[in-house]
């Protein structure tokens, strides 16, 4: 662990690595491998976050700043970030399962660019937003008409919702994952104001681990445990730390420099990266048709939209 903390200090201290557009950059980079890396892992979803929750918060704990913030917190600020982390841990349980249903990455990370359309809608129910504009509504027909064509983008098989197979469900649990996203999205925006990011990410990986733990010592007999091995230990150690913890830190350092634009355009390029890294490393493209990278097309578009909206009206 010290070395993990030492090694982050060495590499910031470059001078290469100081620039908020490089750090901003290689977070997106390494968060692209998230799923890639959840295909490599061997072990069923359960295991998988309930072991990646309780390494990244103890990633998040070993660092001073999150032990000397921590004390801060009031009794209200720590339920409401428990309360943030089983969201964000049933956010992970169907993401990863939507790549375990039908072995792909790809379906996953797609499905995931649909999240800025679920905020759209759950901010304008939970009136957070008062109106909905027509360049809002115009955004979720897009990305609707790309899940549609996603739907219908298998080679092997037709969609079918009155026989759902692995392809259906990959989708389902994708679409459920971005909702989830969404929601713990909304609900971290307000409480980032007050709380330190490290003590929130912290407080919300330890919460989720343990609220998983409880289910799994309910429901579960921990047989995922005899099953890990050698490859499984190192790919999610990579996971935990190296594609979790550290592009987290480095986003925060890049978002004190950086044009909230500019960040937000860089992350959303997640899904394009995880989908570059599955095509060369798993040769996933194959299994797909036409239609499939219309959607993918279409979703992406509906993401980069309301950015490039934005950048046309302050130039």
């Amino acid at each position: 662990m010290m070395l993990y903390l030492q090694s982050y200090t060495f590499i910031l201290k470059l001078r290469f690595f100081q620039h908020p557009l490089v750090q901003i950059h290689l977070a997106v980079f390494l968060w692209g491998f998230t799923a890639i890396l959840g295909k490599l892992i061997t072990i069923d979803t359960l295991g998988l976050v309930l072991i990646r929750m309780f390494l990244a918060a103890l990633g998040f704990f070993v660092l001073p700043l999150t032990r000397a913030h921590i004390k801060k917190l009031s009794r209200a600020q720590i339920l409401k970030l428990f309360a943030i982390g089983a969201i964000i841990c049933l956010h992970w349980l169907c993401f990863y399962q939507s790549i375990k249903e039908y072995n792909s990455s790809s379906i996953a990370l797609v499905c995931l660019g649909t999240s800025p359309m679920f905020v759209i809608w759950l901010e304008y129910f939970s009136r957070i937003s008062k109106m909905i504009s027509r360049q809002k509504i115009i955004i979720s027909v897009i990305a609707i008409i790309g899940m549609y064509f996603i739907a219908n983008g298998n080679k092997l098989q037709a969609f079918s919702l009155g026989t759902p197979g692995h392809y259906e469900w990959a989708i389902f649990y994708g679409i459920l994952s971005s909702l989830l996203a969404s929601v713990f999205t909304i609900m971290n925006g307000k409480m980032s104001n007050s709380v330190e990011p490290s003590v929130l990410s912290f407080v919300e990986m330890l919460s989720g681990g343990i609220c998983l733990l409880f289910f799994t010592l309910l429901f579960s007999n921990f047989d995922f445990i005899q099953k890990i091995n050698t490859s499984d230990i190192a790919y999610i150690l990579i996971l935990s730390f190296v594609c979790t913890n550290v592009p987290f830190l480095l986003s925060i350092y890049a978002l004190k420099k950086l044009e909230p634009f500019v960040v937000t355009l860089t992350v959303n390029l997640e899904p394009i990266y995880g989908l570059i890294f599955a095509a060369i490393l798993f040769q996933e493209h194959r299994r797909f048709n036409f239609h499939f990278y219309t959607g993918v097309v279409l979703i992406l578009f509906s993401v980069f939209l309301p950015l490039l909206i934005t950048k046309w009206k302050k130039a």
